[in-house]
């Protein structure tokens, strides 16, 4: 029995689904990836606790302690993290008066916000409720979500043995650039948001004379002058 070209083409269909299926399961995609700043991640519970948590980048613990006062505090050992913005720890009482689980997310502000759960801790040690970050968390989207990188600015300033150019970085990062231009080529490091003067000498034809400012943050910049 011969096939239709219907069936041939819904079995060639199956046949690269079944082969190829994978190919259509989407990329999974970078995140933004948040960290605690200092060595301690601080909270403060809607309720009037305050926690301290000891923190190493994306890790918290392993050691924290809640205070409603400065002289009434009850302490536990800490584990969890951070997860992009996502943060979710626990801390175990000492003592034996049970675990307390906090969840929250970083905002875009880099404040974290969220709740925490668990059994009370009698005569005022600690109660759970909603909590915010005291200050911010640092966050870093993927490069692919970032803005590229600006081109440092270069203003050109003839004079009667050359040309001085005045760059200045617009990227926010310290580089290593080169210029060049017409067989001659110059070296020099560019400050974050700083500046620097090259002097390139030169004999006056008349002309455009253009060239290249390469920096090693990956911006780069044309340049021309009439010299």
């Amino acid at each position: 029995m011969s096939l239709t070209i219907t069936q041939k083409l819904l079995g060639a269909a199956a046949a690269t689904i079944a082969v190829g299926g994978f190919l259509a399961v989407p990329a999974a995609q970078a995140e933004t990836t948040c960290t605690v700043p200092g060595q301690y991640l601080n909270l403060h519970q809607s309720n009037g606790y305050d926690l301290v948590i000891s923190a190493n980048g994306t890790s918290l613990g392993p050691t924290g302690l809640a205070r409603a006062t400065p002289e009434l505090a009850t302490y536990g050992n800490v584990s969890g993290g951070l997860k992009g913005r996502n943060i979710d720890f626990t801390i175990t009482w000492n003592d034996n008066k049970g675990a307390a689980h906090f969840a929250g997310t970083v905002g875009d502000d880099g404040v974290a916000h969220g709740s925490s759960t668990g059994p009370s801790i009698p005569v005022n040690l600690w109660n759970p409720g909603s909590w915010d970050s005291v200050g911010a968390l640092t966050c870093t989207a993927p490069e692919s979500q970032q803005a590229p990188k600006l081109g440092p600015t270069v203003t050109p300033d003839p004079g009667i043995a050359g040309v001085t150019f005045h760059i200045t970085d617009r990227s926010g990062v310290a580089s290593q650039c080169t210029y060049s231009s017409e067989g001659f080529e110059s070296s020099f490091g560019l400050p974050a948001n700083g500046s620097f003067d090259l002097f390139v000498p030169a004999v006056r034809l008349f002309k455009n004379r253009t060239g290249t400012v390469t920096c090693d943050n990956g911006t780069s910049t044309k340049t021309s002058v009439f010299y």
